[in-house]
């Protein structure tokens, strides 16, 4: 009898690109023949990699979840044992030490899915899951390992499983034992009942001598089923040499190769593509339409209200009508007006980055007080009256400024107390045991002071503050003021006055809110600059006093020694001041300044500052000491300082690119402010005035690719394709639809569309993939084997084998004229799959001939791996065997016995290779005596 293999049917999985997206360079626009690079890096599965200490002894794992479905059509169950055989090659302690993450997800028939296991499991672990499904539904089962794909079974039913075996199809983990209680399907019982025993059911090899005469059908039913082994390739990325010189020969020399009217089948193919190419362009267009119809993004941030920029706001309370309050429109730009004081509570509670400057009438102020005084984002009360005498209740309230007759009156006294009160209200970030916000805070301040040469940052920022002061005029004033004089030699000056550009980045700071800190970039560069060319050149010591909460005191109490960065400039003056304030929690901070890092202002501040010295935005300090009066000491310290080093280094290597916004989107994905990345990467693309800068464009593309690369770690495929439907958008601001730069992105939809199984959706997507890079004049030829894997695997996901053939040995084309060193593995992949597909239209002697380009590739790496040079052998001795070569089947079946005991003399897969020996070695026998005989 021929031996038994179960067959992965659905192939591994089609690579996607969206994790690896990179520009590490910006290119001119319209220039085909540049390409924004990227990068790869291989995945791993296994939890050995993800650079976590292994435990020195066994670690307590969850216990198991075996999950169902809510409720089934004619019910059917049966018990499923498996084998998780993990990486046989690993060393011994390994397999010891190590669990895996393992959970097997059944679907049915509508697409609904549910999970039938989930645990952790060692080497050579059993486990034993309850299949439940409709009787009508097919065996359809996904298993992962730590989250990622690795195999997928779908079979009629579970009959064809019932004697276990290996599941093979390049990288399968697991081997199923038993299934036991099975249900049969109809045509499972009909085969059954018309043979007299297992040899005719659909899961066994028969012996077959057809040739490659044999019709070339493919059949709906089953084939008999070849184990397809391969090692694990690289993700599907476009190919990015060192040597820009090198790469663009050989691209051309693959390209006039491999594209040339000589190769008839290469040009049929391309002209077939070039032929649909408008009705590919139209389906991705209506895709596109309707995938951005319908925000898919879980977290969302409000959009700005028109106006509300600056650091405070008015709100004024009262259920009468208000008065004029654009008497304070030069002091404060936005006011909101709330007559019901019944919706104060729930309105308070959503306003958490504002600073509210309430007014109210004093007469019945009382009965809001209470609520008011709740609440962080109430700065100060000013009330309204014409009599002047305080009531008793007033002292219950340290927030209430006092009364004051007029509107006029309580404008003066805020351009009097405003400016001192934002120089006080600066966020400050201590090192501590994860040290995670203080390595943002001050990455998010590098990342903002990196240079940027192609945007006109300046016309960014002003027409911004235009939009949202476009009701006031005395701003606007202002704005074309700066618009005609501010150079980098007047930033201080500016910065130092009371106008729009102190009173936005005196918000910008306090709330480090992420539009604000992109718009005003320019301007903190500027200033920063202008510190940097007047720099104290001494060590001086400076005093600054801050509003400081409890619990931040508390931290400086508890990491002395340690690290803090402020987010802002931080002011200070020569003089030590005199704290006589005791409405708020003031700190006089004394810092010793080392060279370089501070500038003395007095030179270049407005009119009537009273700041001496500006320290840098960059600039990082040590925890000296904290008395019992709260004054706090710190000193300055230098760039090189190990601490500061160890720790913000890592991250800084993880996020640096020379793209700002490509830094700043990996610094908030990094640091999971995904809402934020967002929410800055929509703002971008809705702002007009940079619907032509090509540059940002660019970056706002790649940007989408990391953040659906996100999404698409939580295995939320539809809000990643949205995500990369938005950069197809920004890239087609200013690249025609199937440029080459495009394609990558294609690619990661047509992915995306895969995890969800609308493989004929994702089909589509490959095809204009590779459309993408054929009509360019230097297109990528790694990406065109790429693109074209994936075209078929959705092939033979179909079971249309004669044109997933095509595919494959296109892609195998272009990888054999690439070096083999680079491309060994993916090699061994590729004909693998080409032999299965050979081997299910029944061309036994080409797919011998591809099991054997297999072995050749296999033999020629390094140090090849016992398991993966087992099944190549296997699958060459059933090859022999169907064309009745006993002889080398009986060798080849030998020798994959030999490679299995390289790694255990109780291999779970020798029983099932000795089976195939025995079975060969009497076939071998019968025919010399039937050959004697004759």
């Amino acid at each position: 009898m021929d031996a038994v293999r179960l067959f992965r049917r659905l192939p591994v999985t089609p690579r996607s690109s969206m994790n690896r997206i990179s520009l590490e360079q910006i290119i001119p626009l319209h220039d085909d023949d540049r390409l924004v690079p990227i990068s790869t890096k291989k995945k791993s599965r296994s939890i050995e990699s993800l650079n976590t200490n292994q435990p020195s002894s066994e670690f307590a794992y969850p216990q198991r979840i075996i999950i169902g479905p809510k409720s089934l059509t004619n019910p059917c169950s049966c018990q499923v044992t498996m084998c998780y055989r993990s990486d046989s090659a690993s060393s011994p302690v390994s397999q010891q030490l190590r669990r895996d993450e393992v959970m097997v997800h059944q679907f049915g028939s509508d697409g609904s899915s549910w999970i039938v296991f989930k645990g952790f499991l060692k080497e050579a672990e059993l486990f034993t899951f309850k299949s439940r499904r409709s009787i009508d539904d097919r065996f359809h089962l996904k298993l992962e390992i730590n989250g990622y794909l690795d195999t997928t079974i779908s079979g009629c039913c579970e009959h064809p499983y019932r004697h276990g075996g290996r599941i093979d199809d390049g990288d399968s983990s697991f081997w199923i034992v038993t299934v036991e209680q099975y249900t049969s399907c109809t045509k499972c019982k009909e085969s059954k009942d018309s043979s007299d025993d297992s040899d005719g059911d659909e899961d066994v090899i028969l012996g077959n001598t057809s040739s490659d005469d044999d019709e070339d059908e493919e059949e709906e039913e089953p084939q008999p089923k070849v184990p397809q082994k391969s090692l694990e390739v690289e993700p599907a990325l476009p190919f990015i040499a060192k040597d820009p010189k090198k790469i663009s020969a050989t691209v051309q020399s693959i390209s006039s190769a491999l594209l040339s009217s000589t190769n008839s089948e290469m040009a049929s193919e391309k002209s077939i593509f070039v032929e649909n190419e408008a009705a590919l362009l139209n389906f991705v267009k209506d895709a596109m339409n309707e995938a951005l119809s319908k925000n898919q993004s879980k977290q969302t941030i409000p959009q700005r209200r028109m106006g509300n920029v600056e650091n405070f706001t008015v709100l004024y309370i009262d259920q009468t009508e208000a008065p004029d309050l654009n008497l304070l429109r030069s002091t404060i730009n936005f006011h909101h007006v709330l007559n019901d004081q019944d919706t104060l509570s729930a309105f308070l509670s959503t306003q958490n980055d504002e600073q509210f400057i309430v007014i109210s009438p004093a007469h019945h102020a009382q009965t809001v007080f209470s609520e008011l005084q709740k609440h962080k984002s109430i700065h100060s009360i000013y009330l309204l009256s014409k009599q002047m005498n305080s009531p008793d209740w007033i002292n219950d309230y340290d927030k209430i400024i006092g009364i004051y007759p007029t509107i006029e009156s309580i404008r003066d006294h805020l351009q009097n107390t405003l400016i001192i009160i934002s120089t006080r209200m600066i966020p400050i970030e201590i090192t501590s045991k994860s040290d995670t916000t203080f390595n943002h805070c001050q990455l998010l301040k590098e990342t903002l002071l990196h240079e940027e040469h192609e945007s006109d940052l300046k016309k960014d920022m002003l027409t911004f503050c235009r939009l949202h002061y476009a009701d006031n005029q005395e701003v606007l004033r202002e704005i074309d003021e700066f618009d005609m004089s501010s150079t980098n030699l007047n930033s201080i000056q500016w910065y130092t006055r009371p106008c729009f550009v102190s009173k936005i980045l005196s918000r910008t700071f306090r709330t480090q809110e992420i539009d604000l800190l992109f718009k005003m970039r320019y301007f903190i560069e500027c200033l920063h600059k202008q510190i940097q060319s007047n720099a104290l050149n001494e060590t001086v010591t400076i005093y600054t006093v801050l509003n400081v909460e409890d619990e931040t005191i508390r931290n400086f109490q508890e990491n002395l020694n340690g690290l803090v960065t402020f987010g802002s400039f931080l002011p200070g003056t020569f003089q030590r001041p005199t704290l006589t304030e005791n409405r708020q929690r003031l700190v006089l901070f004394v810092i010793r300044l080392q060279p370089t890092c501070a500038a003395n202002i007095e030179s270049f501040r407005y009119t009537n500052c009273k700041t001496d010295v500006l320290i840098n935005f960059d600039t990082v300090f040590r925890i000296i000491s904290i008395d019992d009066r709260h004054s706090i000491s710190l000193e300055s310290i230098s760039r090189d300082d190990a601490q500061f080093q160890q720790i913000t280094q890592p991250l800084r290597e993880q996020i640096a690119t020379p793209v700002m916004l490509l830094q700043l989107t990996r610094l908030l994905l990094a640091m999971n402010h995904y809402a934020q990345c967002d929410y800055l990467t929509e703002l971008i693309y809705q702002d007009k005035s940079l619907e032509n800068n090509g540059t940002l464009l660019a970056s706002l593309a790649a940007a989408h690719h990391m953040i659906g690369s996100v999404d698409a770690s939580r295995r939320d495929f539809a809000t990643a394709r949205y995500q990369f439907f938005k950069s197809v958008r920004a890239f087609q601001q200013f690249l025609p639809p199937t440029h080459r730069m495009l394609s990558a992105t294609y690619n990661n939809i047509g992915s995306m569309f895969t995890q969800d199984n609308r493989r004929d959706l994702a089909l589509h997507f490959y095809e204009i993939a590779v459309e993408c890079q054929l009509k360019s004049t230097k297109p990528d030829m790694d990406s065109v084997a790429t693109y074209s894997t994936n075209i078929s695997s959705v092939y033979i996901e179909q079971k249309r084998y004669t044109e997933a053939i095509k595919h494959l040995q296109r892609a195998a084309a272009i990888r054999e004229k690439m070096p083999i060193e680079e491309n060994i593995k993916p090699m061994i992949s590729l004909f693998q799959k080409i032999a299965s597909c050979l081997w299910n239209t029944n061309k036994s002697s080409e797919a011998l001939e591809y099991y054997k380009k297999t072995l050749d590739l296999q033999l020629r790496l390094p140090n090849p791996s016992p398991q993966p040079m087992s099944v190549t052998y296997y699958n060459l001795s059933t090859a022999y065997e169907r064309l009745g070569d006993y002889d080398q089947a009986a060798v080849c079946a030998e020798k994959s016995i030999e490679y299995l005991k390289m790694i255990s003399e109780n291999h779970p897969e020798l029983e099932e290779n000795q089976a195939q020996l025995n079975s060969v070695r009497e076939k071998q026998w019968l025919k010399n005596v039937l050959a004697v005989n004759n």
